[in-house]
């Protein structure tokens, strides 16, 4: 009997382990902007994010955020929970992800492109140099098109002296040059077919447009968008109305600009312009209308905003390499 009874008494702690829990789970509240949240709100997910830069989101709503400074990334859930990630031995600019969940990551201080499986945490060089030789500058924010090369802006050194680049890893895996002669080479987008590439020169404050080829190389340059006297651009994306956002970090707000190249939307970001700058952004979602956006501050606490944009964003993959 005496058997019987420490037995029950081990079940119903175990039951009630078990309620208790999932009660938890299910008062477990995510802390992103819902289809029911106003249009151009932001909505603070995180914070204590160091000089947070280049956010990545994957499948599950996770968001990997990268640390111009520190030597590892940070990962937020949705919950608003921050932990360290991966270590990677220097300070990360910008990032993407691959069809298999691979995190791509430019290193400026490093000086490479590094690629980290984010279910083994192994990190390996994907590009560090020219075929010529010549190290990469100093990577800052990097996306794919849509036959699988990775284009990333190389800027470290750039400023008066205009000899930041743009390279990409073409499909052979080799690391090329794809343009030149920039002030401080930021942000770089896809327009929505892929045959142009937005640039943000954050030094002369404009915004170009760059032909693609088909086997890669550059084209074309165009003036495309003057960001002004107060205005500079970092991380830019597109959305699936083919406009251009501009993470405007002067200002402390993005901006939405038509293909014609005329600001036609703005979202003021929480905090004083010139002491919290708005650095860069992407798109998630069930619907590709949030929009996660990192911001750094004079404290350098950096944040983490969520918000519910007007239209949806291009996926970090394009969809073109999903399917392969």
């Amino acid at each position: 009997m005496h058997g019987f009874k420490t037995t029950a008494k081990l079940l119903l702690t175990v039951s009630l382990f078990l309620v208790i829990g999932s009660t938890a789970q299910a008062q477990k509240k995510s802390l992103v902007v819902t289809p029911n949240d106003p249009v151009g709100v932001p909505k603070l997910l995180a914070e204590g994010l160091g000089y947070a830069e280049g956010p990545s989101v994957d499948k599950d709503g996770n968001i990997f955020v990268c640390d111009s400074i520190a030597k590892f990334i940070r990962k937020v859930t949705p919950f608003g929970e921050v932990s360290t990630f991966v270590q990677i031995g220097s300070g990360s600019c910008g990032s993407t992800l691959d069809k298999d969940g691979n995190l791509f990551l430019c290193n400026y201080a490093s000086h490479h492109i590094v690629k980290v499986d984010t279910k083994t945490l192994e990190c390996k060089v994907a590009a560090e140099r020219t075929p010529d030789g010549e190290t990469l500058r100093g990577p800052n924010d990097i996306t794919w098109d849509n036959k699988g090369r990775l284009y990333f802006s190389d800027p470290s050194g750039s400023g008066v002296a205009t000899i930041g680049n743009v390279c990409y890893i073409d499909l052979d895996g080799k690391c090329k040059k794809f343009a030149t002669g920039f002030g401080y080479p930021n942000g770089v987008a896809f327009s929505k077919n892929y045959k142009f590439l937005y640039l943000a020169d954050f030094y002369s404050e404009v915004i170009w447009k760059i032909e693609v080829n088909d086997d890669g190389t550059a084209g074309r340059r165009h003036f495309f968008f003057y960001m002004g006297y107060d205005g500079s651009a970092d991380g830019i994306r597109i959305d699936a109305e083919d406009h251009l956002w501009i993470a405007n970090c002067y200002t402390n707000e993005l901006w939405r600009v038509s293909p014609e190249g005329k600001l036609v939307y703005t979202i003021k970001m929480p905090g004083e312009a010139g002491k919290s700058l708005t650095t860069n952004m992407c798109f998630g979602g069930p619907d590709m209308r949030t929009a996660y956006v990192t911001q750094l501050n004079e404290k350098n606490n950096g944040k983490l905003y969520t918000i519910r944009m007007p239209a949806a964003g291009m996926p970090q993959v394009p969809d073109e390499l999903k399917n392969k």
